[in-house]
């Protein structure tokens, strides 16, 4: 059974801004899908989405820093 998250909902649950997230759906690299003007995002494919590595929402972290997050 899909968890269904808002625009809202994923910016929370990724901790980064409303419009960081607005833009990304705009510009097609998340993946969700927009019913009339709403936008939906499913959380296992957003699991799996930054698990791919695909995100691309840890390029503002500084190398030596990303290794002590490992």
């Amino acid at each position: 059974m899909a968890i269904w998250l808002t625009l809202d909902e994923l910016a929370n649950y990724l901790k980064k801004s409303h419009s960081t997230i607005y833009r990304m759906t705009r510009k097609s690299q998340i993946p969700g899908q927009k019913i009339g003007r709403t936008w939906l995002f499913d959380r296992e494919e957003i699991d799996n989405w930054l698990k791919s590595g695909k995100a691309g929402l840890s390029k503002n972290i500084n190398p030596s820093k990303k290794r002590e997050l490992i």
